[in-house]
């Protein structure tokens, strides 16, 4: 610096300030960056090199001055946080302020300043500003909108790939889709065939233990006379009663007997890979004396 050249000066005298924040280096760095027109910066600095000498050396008058003379031309910025919102990240020029820096109006050089106010779950708000010297200015540090999430896009992935991803997104996203689609639908009629078969043969074995258990009782009833049986009215009733509960009980056993088939069918078609060449469905029949399960559809 003495040589004239202040620039490289002061920029070894700021590198070394990083090194040891002694009081000298400090007088000094203020003193450059008041050349600068930084005057925040240079009374941050001032500032702090009179809080480490001692009130008797010669150097805390020169400072004091300096102070006085920088108090009313220093810019004062004022950042206020807006009730009921979410912890704010505050950035000045590129630099993440601290919390305690927010709670009084703060020092700034004059000139050009970029604010950013960061909040979770919202997208950056930026603020632009110019302080003048001397001027005072407060400034909402209110958080921008909230993140738009985008859903995902399932047919991004095949149908985005040129002329060879549209060939897989129409063949092979075809077959392999439809043909999933088909396995999945079979594996799942194969199993509510089984689920029906397995409840309808249960209830052929409830109504068939029902049918032996009732005609049991009954014929206790009965008595030979002569070498021929002979069965009280109560027997004839009974029968007659079960007619309706033989049926149900022949109904039930068609039913599971055929929805265990069908169902095997299914899961076995499933697990072969039929899916790509069969479109079966189970249906229920109804006929005479009897019911079941069908497979409509092609092979």
């Amino acid at each position: 610096m003495d040589k004239g050249d202040s620039a490289t000066g002061c920029a070894k005298l700021r590198e070394s300030l990083e090194l040891f924040a002694v009081p000298n280096t400090l007088f000094l760095v203020a003193q450059c960056d008041e050349q600068d027109g930084k005057l925040g910066t240079a009374l941050a600095h001032w500032q702090r090199g009179l809080v480490l000498v001692d009130a008797k050396d010669k150097r805390a008058p020169i400072a004091k001055e300096r102070i006085a003379a920088l108090e009313p031309k220093v810019p004062r910025l004022n950042i206020v946080m807006p009730r009921n919102q979410a912890s704010t990240t505050v950035l000045l020029d590129g630099h993440q302020l601290a919390p305690t820096a927010l709670e009084a109006p703060m020092p700034v050089d004059p000139g050009k300043h970029t604010l950013v106010f960061r909040a979770p779950g919202r997208q950056d708000r930026s603020h632009e500003l110019e302080l003048a010297p001397g001027e005072r200015t407060e400034v909402v540090a209110t958080a921008g909108p909230p993140v738009e999430v985008t859903p995902p896009d399932g047919n991004g992935a095949n149908g985005s790939g040129g002329a060879g991803g549209s060939g897989n997104a129409s063949g092979a996203g075809n077959a392999n889709g439809s043909g999933n689609a088909n396995g999945s639908g079979l594996r799942t009629g194969g199993f509510v065939a089984l689920g029906i078969g397995g409840a309808a043969l249960l209830a052929a074995g409830i109504t068939g233990g029902m049918v032996l258990g009732r005609r049991s009782d009954a014929l206790e009833a009965c008595t030979e006379v002569g070498g021929v049986p002979t069965c009280p009215a109560s027997y004839e009733d009974q029968l007659a009663k079960d007619k309706t509960l033989v049926v149900g009980n022949t109904v039930a056993w068609g039913v599971g007997i055929a929805g265990a088939a069908t169902g095997a069918v299914l899961l076995l078609l499933s697990t072969r890979g039929s899916a790509k060449q069969s479109g079966l469905t189970p249906v229920p029949l109804v006929i005479a004396g009897g019911a079941g399960i069908g497979l409509v559809g092609e092979l």
